[in-house]
């Protein structure tokens, strides 16, 4: 009488397979789309992100909207996802920076998204200019850049962008809501900073800006200035 004996799997073979079995059915699908802002303009240039939710974790597929402001992704896994654009120009808000319920969808096995839209805020530029005479912060090698930027209600603290620099100072801008009141926040390591009127920033202070929509021209910068 013959004894045939059943080989073990083991245990971490076991938790292989049970792993195995229990991992959710992926397919890649494809995911095309306009980038338009809310004043009903194609937005080019834009950098697009697809970021996964719980469903697909860890994933950030990016691309750029052509001149026509269409843009797609391809062979990305079914579930859901957040859509956030970044605008380098500026002048319009990323949703996943400032909206509570940034643009969602799904992708489900076999049924590619095409033709979404992607609505984006127009929002106003807050232009801010450091003038630095004296160079303090290239002359001083051990003053930290100073710190400043907006905070989003996602929580996110943001940093205005550098435009441009010249020998006296340097140019900055950020993208803001209009109609919404923000405040923006400066300080300085080892350096006093004072707005245009000579009125100097306490240290942890912060400065409300509020840009209006109803206005029709630009809005000045806010200049603020270096010293020891």
């Amino acid at each position: 009488m013959r004894i045939r004996h059943r080989r073990s799997i083991g245990w971490a073979g076991l938790k292989i397979a049970v792993v195995l079995a229990t991992l959710p059915f992926v397919s890649a699908e494809n995911l095309s789309g306009l980038a338009v802002g809310s004043d009903g303009k194609p937005i080019a240039g834009a950098f697009i992100s697809a970021v996964g939710t719980s469903t697909v974790p860890w994933t950030n597929a990016q691309t750029v909207s052509g001149v026509d402001g269409s843009f797609s992704f391809r062979g990305l896994n079914t579930g859901t996802y957040r859509l956030c654009a970044q605008v380098p120009s500026g002048g319009y808000l990323n949703p996943c920076d400032w909206s509570p319920t940034p643009p969602t969808l799904s992708l489900a096995v076999g049924r590619s998204v095409t033709a979404f839209v992607l609505n984006i805020e127009k929002g106003s530029t807050l232009k801010i200019r450091i003038n630095d005479p004296n160079n303090l912060l290239g002359l001083d090698k051990t003053a930290a850049p100073i710190l400043m930027g907006i905070r989003t209600p996602n929580g996110l603290f943001l940093s205005p962008v550098l435009r441009a620099q010249d020998a006296v100072g340097s140019d900055h801008e950020i993208t803001i809501p209009f109609d919404t009141p923000v405040q923006l926040a400066m300080q300085g390591n080892q350096l006093k900073i004072t707005k245009d009127d000579g009125t100097p920033l306490s240290v942890g202070s912060s400065i409300p800006v509020l840009q209006s929509s109803q206005l029709t021209v630009a809005q000045p910068p806010l200049v603020f200035q270096l010293s020891r």
